[in-house]
């Protein structure tokens, strides 16, 4: 995140980018696992 080309093509894309260090990208990887794995639920979807 911190080479200027990356933050350029991000930017291109409509998003801001962000480095949030190994410990705050886990826990945001984790959360949102979690948001996925209930919406998934509450669609019943199932991996065959």
């Amino acid at each position: 995140m911190r080479d200027p080309h990356l933050q350029e093509q991000i930017r291109a894309q409509g998003m801001e980018p962000v480095f949030l260090g190994p410990k705050a990208m886990h826990a945001a990887m984790d959360n949102e696992i979690g948001r996925y794995r209930a919406l998934a639920h509450r669609a019943k979807i199932v991996v065959d």
